[in-house]
């Protein structure tokens, strides 16, 4: 008897993204920091040491063991890292550590670090020299106006940033986030990408359906935690996009519909790393349903 043939898949996965962060506090006096990222096109991990008063970056390095399906490790120390501070404003001194555009992923591998460390701050904030952690929370109110629509509405938000996370303080491990994207080839002429995003804070998920040109037919976005109730209505923001080409979308064009004063910085994150791994997956196959 001939054997049965089998269907053929209606879902095909063409890529995907996990990119890992962590911070970790040694002692009393230093904290580090690291970013895996696991993907379809490399495996690289970057790690950074700081001091968790100031910190200022006493280590960093950085290994590429995979990209594509070659294993070749590379990679080393970056001096040009030390003695710069791993928090705001540390985009320049990245840029100059990194001023090859070919290496710009390695670049991103640091400011996942960097973006690690600042969020531990919410635990590490006697050493950083606040009084208590109202004052810390005071101090972000002061320093951060209008950064994403939960500072800029204080007047009505209902729950405070301790509030959500709670009283109980950390040590050891201070801060994990987790961001998953994966592309899907559906049927013979459309495409969808789903990105998670999952951190100690937050919790924010996003799906773009789209056909083999790039037109976004269905952008969602839901949260599942955030700060306060009024953060959930940035998911709506991306619905903007629809009808806009993947292929042609700017970094400003997704800023200004998900970021800015009414928008959300992590769900930016999370649709800004979706789309590009769609619009990666679009071009790759392009022409193949021509």
């Amino acid at each position: 008897m001939p054997r049965q043939q089998l269907p053929k898949l209606s879902m095909q996965l063409l890529s995907q993204r996990s990119l890992r962060s962590c911070t970790r506090q040694t002692n009393n006096s230093r904290i580090t920091a690291e970013a895996v990222l696991l993907s379809t096109d490399c495996e690289i991990v970057a790690r950074i040491a700081a001091a968790a008063d100031t910190f200022i970056i006493e280590q960093a390095e950085w290994e590429l063991l995979r990209q594509g399906a070659e294993y070749a490790p590379s990679g080393g120390a970056v001096p040009a890292l030390l003695g710069a501070e791993a928090y705001f404003g540390v985009a320049p001194v990245l840029t100059q550590a990194f001023p090859n555009p070919a290496q710009d992923f390695v670049r991103e591998m640091f400011a996942e670090c960097v973006k690690a460390v600042l969020q531990s701050e919410t635990y590490l904030y006697t050493q950083r020299g606040f009084a208590s952690g109202q004052a810390y929370q005071d101090n972000w109110d002061v320093s951060h106006p209008d950064s994403c629509r939960y500072y800029s509405h204080l007047d009505i938000v209902e729950r405070r940033w301790f509030d959500h996370i709670g009283p109980q303080p950390r040590s050891g491990n201070l801060f994990h986030r987790h961001k998953n994207v994966a592309v899907w080839r559906c049927g013979e002429t459309g495409l969808q990408a789903t990105g998670s995003f999952l951190d100690s804070f937050h919790e924010v998920g996003v799906v773009v359906d789209c056909d083999a040109t790039g037109f976004i037919k269905r952008f969602d976005a839901t949260f599942m935690r955030a700060p306060d109730r009024i953060c959930f209505g940035t998911a709506e923001l991306v619905q903007d996009l629809i009808g806009k080409n993947v292929k042609q979308l700017s970094r400003r064009d997704i800023n200004r519909c998900a970021g800015g004063g009414e928008g959300c910085a992590h769900l930016l994150d999370i649709s800004r790393d979706t789309l590009a791994e769609l619009a990666k997956s679009i071009t790759a196959i392009d022409g193949l349903y021509r």
